[in-house]
């Protein structure tokens, strides 16, 4: 009997020899009781307690990424570029690289360019990089602004919650914070 390729018994070997005793086919190698499943190999091995599921493929613990999960997830982590709006992030089918999309909240635009309605960034884990770097920012809209100035008229260093959770600071440095994040 012969494992496939990218096979193997437990003992590293990629075939055994059987007999027939009595009607029954058996292993040649005493230390068999039966002739044991192969099990996948990959080459180079699977890391960080990734699973081997064969064709060099592996099944990485959560918190690891790569091909043999030799990156730390962490190492792409989207809250490293500082993004003050809402993110969606998915890896590639590799698990080489995390792709994700910025988009600011609803009433809200990106500063720099405010006619751009996503911004597209992507990390390779080897690197732990991001392209582009830097992130937008989101900034109110004016239209929100005036809005708020009208509701709030003498707002200097005040805090006021809204009904949907937000809450909006207006100070000397014109940050307007929400659900534990700051915008501006």
């Amino acid at each position: 009997i012969q494992c496939i390729e990218g096979y193997v018994f437990p003992d590293g070997s990629t075939a055994t020899e059987l007999h027939c005793k009595e009607g029954e086919w058996e292993p040649l190698r005493r230390d068999w009781v039966a002739v044991p499943d192969c099990q996948p190999v990959c080459i180079p091995p699977c890391q960080n307690g990734g699973i081997c599921l064969g064709m060099n493929s592996c099944q990485c613990p959560q918190e690891f990424r790569g091909s043999q999960c030799q990156y730390s997830a962490s190492s792409c982590d989207v809250r490293n570029l500082g993004f003050n709006g809402n993110y969606k992030c998915s890896s590639d089918s590799g698990m080489e690289s995390l792709e994700c999309t910025l988009k600011c909240p609803e009433g809200m635009k990106f500063a720099q360019e405010p006619e751009i309605v996503t911004s597209r960034h992507v990390c390779t884990y080897a690197s732990g990089q991001f392209d582009p770097p830097s992130a937008p920012r989101c900034v109110f809209d004016k239209s929100e602004d005036l809005l708020l100035n009208y509701i709030f008229p003498d707002a200097s260093n005040q805090s006021h919650e809204s009904h949907q959770g937000y809450h909006y600071y207006y100070g000397h440095g014109g940050s307007y914070g929400g659900h534990g994040g700051r915008y501006g």
